[in-house]
């Protein structure tokens, strides 16, 4: 309800409790003293020694009397005193002051009930006045009270929805709250496996760090030996690269002495080519000779002579040879001894060569171990900078 309805509503209130002042006030008067009504009038009687005080009515039915409260006969009952005779001239003037003190209050009574009657009705005018607006206004809020009321079905009805999409969303809300807490649970498990394992890579790697310790000193120490036996090993291939070159050296001089032999060999080859050639002819001259020896008898003594003389000159051509021989013999046994220390010399250093081919491949084996250790350190150096840097993600 607005200000002006209040007010109103005062207004009507104040009207209300205006009037009932009014009615009782206006009983209360016309009760005692109506305009037409009697008056109560005192009058002294004798009998049996007592004054009593009548009413006297003035056209006024006992129906309007019994409607009034009996104000007048509670007077009456208790104005029966007995009154002695030494007190009825005190009686008699206060009967008289009486009368003239109703006669003042009569008048003034008339003129408030005038004025009363003027006021009660341009209160009852008032009052009609307000009870129009009164129904107009019952009549306005009527209407706006039905209209309160589908929009309060409204409302009710989309306070049911509310409360059942309310309710819907509490469930989801539990939902969503179990499946949350479900997953907390999931990531604390999680969390703590992660820490467990950040535990467990970080002991690994304190565990990997001493190993790579470990495996630097002996690195470096197989370095400082593998440099030694190093140093060692090229101190010995200098010395080696020394005894070949005075090999090479020893080799081409032996080299140009067995060309020269070699040389003579075939100079001696030659020789004996032709001595061999020289004997063949010798043969066959032998064998004409022999034919001719068959064939001729005669000419046997010469033959012999002749035969004798080819004989020695046969021995003499077979000791050249066999002196030959010799000296082709020798010269051969020294060139294979020559040949002979040179394989020796070449087995040697063959031998030489692959002592150092194995000592460098064991170097390349060691510098490959080295750098497959030194890539698995700073693989899992970085696998444990990244799994630190996750954890602290």
């Amino acid at each position: 309800m607005t200000e002006d309805d209040d007010a109103e509503v005062d207004l009507c209130t104040e009207a209300s409790g205006l009037l009932c002042q009014i009615k009782r006030h206006h009983f209360f008067v016309i009760g005692k003293f109506p305009v037409r009504e009697a008056v109560p009038k005192i009058t002294m009687s004798k009998k049996n020694s007592m004054y009593l005080v009548e009413k006297v009515n003035h056209g006024n039915t006992s129906a309007e009397e019994e409607e009034r409260p009996s104000l007048d006969s509670s007077l009456l009952k208790a104005s029966r005193i007995p009154i002695s005779s030494k007190n009825a001239a005190e009686a008699f003037s206060s009967h008289q002051q009486a009368n003239i003190d109703v006669g003042d209050l009569k008048d003034r009574n008339s003129l408030d009930v005038n004025g009363l009657w003027k006021k009660l009705n341009k209160s009852e005018k008032e009052k009609l006045e307000l009870t129009k607006l009164l129904n107009e206004e019952v009549k306005k809020y009527e209407t706006q009270m039905a209209k309160l009321r589908l929009s309060m079905e409204k409302v009710e009805d989309i306070r049911q929805k509310l409360e059942f999409e309310i309710t819907m969303v509490k469930v989801e809300a539990g939902k969503d709250k179990h499946a949350a807490e479900k997953k907390m649970e999931q990531m604390q498990k999680m969390n703590e496996h992660l820490r467990a394992q950040n535990a467990e890579m970080l002991q690994r790697m304190s565990d990997i760090e001493k190993a790579l310790e470990i495996t630097k000193k002996a690195r470096d120490e197989d370095q400082h030996v593998f440099e030694s036996d190093l140093s060692e090993r090229e101190k010995i291939l200098q010395n080696y690269d020394k005894e070949i070159k005075l090999l090479t050296s020893e080799k081409i001089h032996l080299e140009h002495v067995l060309q020269v032999q070699e040389n003579t060999l075939m100079e001696l080859q030659k020789k004996l080519l032709q001595q061999e050639t020289g004997r063949k002819k010798d043969s066959e001259t032998l064998k004409i000779q022999a034919t001719e020896l068959e064939y001729s008898t005669e000419r046997e003594g010469r033959l012999k002579l002749e035969l004798e003389n080819a004989m020695k000159r046969v021995k003499s051509l077979e000791e050249s040879i066999e002196s030959e021989r010799e000296a082709h013999l020798k010269s051969k046994f020294g060139s294979e001894i020559i040949q002979l220390k040179f394989h020796e010399l070449e087995a040697e250093l063959q031998a030489e060569k692959t002592k150092t081919a194995n000592a460098m491949c064991a170097m390349e084996t060691v510098k490959k171990q080295l750098g497959e250790l030194e890539e698995t350190y700073q693989k899992e150096r970085t696998k444990a900078s990244d799994s630190i840097e996750k954890l602290h993600k």
